[in-house]
């Protein structure tokens, strides 16, 4: 009784020490306060709030890495930083706006320049380094109102906001495809009732930071998956855009031209039809994916007849030298959400079974139809709240988690080929 007293008492002692190092001082009321503005936005408050009869609320973008509605970038190259500010007016309309502030000699700050905005909020900011003498501001603007975004592009010269342009887009991405440290970005157009999706492609050179092209999709796309960027097997970079068709999926890939000045849907020599071999049907809702390092888009089509169960496999290629190649086969799976990778070697020699709701078994077909199927690999799916020491204490190892779930498997191959299956496990989230 006096240890189980001695006990409560240190634990009650060591709780009074954290809460008192932890909350010192400060009552409900003080931790139910809004976090304060820091000096700087003050600062910049009090500049752009010169003149308004409103208070002014910030703006805060949704994505990416600059989500501060306060950014501070050297946007005209001066050796001096500026302030970029993010921000609404409710007397001023719906829309959010952009400011660039200077900072004085005292320290404080001063609106140099304002453009209204496409949107009441921002989904994304990014600065895109050039070749020409100034950089520029990317903005993707949203709207209740808009099935789509807006990217708009401002360069700020002689303290003036400038908009390069802005057009509805979707799926927009920044990269240097090039490799020439200068910033690029692509953005899918929205279809209209006169034309279809289309890839617009936008860089800077010598003498104009907004040098843009376009290519047009294919008619039969109705909804963009996803656009990304990958390599091809020959490390060349590539913009990956899978799509979605009336009757299916499918995949279409672009490469930079020789002179770097626009992009080109991929040449496959040959007389391989690209979209026809990344078509899958309305089950698999795959989009490219990279293995190794190597960046391939699905396809229902097999490398050749020979494959035991070819309805539970999904292939994947990509580009070599304009040339096709077969990179990899998953077993997918919606309902277990993970992609398994097999050795290319078992395709004409084993079958893949789901046995139960959370698990499969992938086994190996003799060449006497006497004997059973022998069990390469059995891979369970267990809630992260489930016991798995029943599993455990049969030899199956942990290959993969998420949030909800847990992947154990158990293998009876060979050592190479099992270490092959777990690097290359896929779950999704």
């Amino acid at each position: 009784m006096k240890k189980k007293a001695l006990c409560l008492f240190v634990l009650l002692l060591i709780a009074s020490i954290l809460t008192s190092c932890t909350f010192t001082n400060l009552s409900v009321e003080d931790l139910l306060v809004a976090p304060s503005l820091s000096e700087d936005q003050k600062s910049v408050m009090k500049a752009l709030e010169e003149g308004r009869t409103n208070r002014i609320s910030f703006v805060y973008p949704l994505t990416g890495s600059n989500r501060s509605a306060i950014q501070k970038y050297d946007i005209d190259r001066d050796g001096e930083e500026e302030i970029i500010a993010f921000y609404k007016d409710s007397s001023e309309g719906l829309n959010a706006k952009l400011s660039i502030l200077e900072r004085k000699d005292d320290a404080t700050y001063y609106v140099s320049s304002t453009s209204e905005g496409f949107g009441d909020s921002i989904n994304s900011v990014f600065y895109l380094s050039s070749l020409v003498a100034q950089d520029a501001i990317l903005i993707e603007w949203k709207s209740p109102s808009k099935s789509s975004n807006t990217v708009s592009v401002f360069t700020y010269i002689d303290s003036n906001l400038e908009i390069g342009f802005e057009e509805n887009s979707l799926n927009m991405i920044v990269l240097d495809m090039d490799e020439n440290e200068s910033s690029e970005f692509c953005y899918i157009v929205p279809a209209t009732a006169d034309s279809g999706f289309s890839l617009k492609y936008v860089r800077s050179n010598e003498t104009t930071i907004f040098s843009r092209s376009q290519y047009n999709l294919s008619q039969d796309v109705v909804e963009i998956l996803s656009v990304n960027t990958g390599t091809l097997k020959n490390n060349v970079n590539a913009i990956f855009i899978d799509e979605s068709t009336s009757n299916g999926y499918q995949s279409e890939v672009f490469t930079l031209s020789d002179d770097n000045s626009r992009l080109n849907r991929a040449e496959i020599e040959g007389g391989i039809d690209l979209l026809k071999l990344s078509f899958r049907d309305l089950s698999i809702k795959l989009t490219s994916t990279s293995f190794n390092d190597i960046t391939c888009f699905p396809s229902s089509i097999a490398p050749n007849s020979d494959i035991l169960s070819p309805d539970s496999w999904v292939y994947w290629y990509t580009i070599d030298d304009h040339n096709i190649s077969f990179e990899n086969v998953t077993y997918f799976s919606n309902d277990l959400g993970f992609l398994l990778s097999i050795p290319s070697s078992w395709l004409s020699t084993c079958n893949v079974y789901q046995t139960s709701d959370n698990s499969i078994e992938i086994r190996q077909v003799s060449e006497n139809e006497d004997e059973e199927e022998q069990m390469l690999i059995s891979v369970v799916m267990l809630s992260v709240d489930e016991d798995n020491s029943s599993y455990i204490s049969d030899g199956y190892s942990l290959i993969g988690s998420n949030g909800t779930s847990r992947y154990y498997m158990l293998s009876n191959t060979s050592s190479e080929d099992a270490n092959f299956i777990q690097t290359s496990f896929i779950v999704f989230d």
